[in-house]
């Protein structure tokens, strides 16, 4: 396979971003599904807990350290930070239903809120990548804020404002690798948008 541009600008021959979109994407829906109130959390957390473990931690953190060796500074630090929350979020999780931590809301809620704030800072790049990411970074951001803002209040409604934000985040990730997978066999078929202030390729 000739070398090309992968989704983050670097030169690649295999391109790991799909594995780690993906991964973010799936464990998003899931966990998402619950904060917007459309699954019950009694069954859907320990779901998303599952999908945290195996696809949104390993699977992202493995993504991120190719990313490194294609020479991504972007996506080495995407993956492996988004990697490393959902395994934050599984210890959390499981910690706090052992009695291991006590988690209070206004903790919680500072601690989504400096994810956010980390999400706001990739948005920033990501706004001159492509489309794409472009949205899938936005509303991530904006899922971050809402969520914290719901568990510092206790405000039911901003949670599940939150995970509809979530759910477009993670749709907007999901159709990103699509179109990555997709157009490196089709020739550029699915379109990703180019980034704001970026020439069109």
């Amino acid at each position: 396979m000739d070398e090309t541009e992968n989704v983050f600008g670097t030169v690649f021959k295999v391109d790991p971003a799909p594995l780690g979109l993906t991964g973010f994407a799936l464990t998003t829906f899931m966990l998402s599904f619950v904060n917007a109130g459309i699954i019950g959390s009694k069954g859907g957390t320990g779901m998303a807990i599952s999908f945290a473990f195996a696809y949104g931690g390993i699977a992202q953190l493995i993504a991120g350290q190719w990313e490194m060796r294609r020479g991504s500074q972007f996506g080495f630090v995407a993956f492996s930070t988004y990697g490393a929350f959902w395994l934050w979020y599984v210890f959390l999780e499981v910690a706090a239903h052992f009695g291991v931590i006590t988690v209070t809301n206004e903790a919680l809620g500072i601690s989504l809120i400096l994810w956010g704030v980390f999400t706001l800072y990739m948005f920033v790049t990501a706004i001159r990548l492509n489309m794409g990411l472009m949205f899938t970074f936005l509303f991530l951001w904006l899922t971050f804020f809402f969520l914290g803002a719901g568990a510092m209040s206790g405000v039911v409604i901003i949670t599940h404002i939150g995970g509809y934000l979530g759910i477009l985040a993670a749709a907007f990730a999901i159709y990103t690798a699509f179109a990555v997978v997709t157009n490196s066999n089709h020739a550029g078929r699915i379109p990703l948008g180019p980034g704001l202030g970026s020439k069109k390729k």
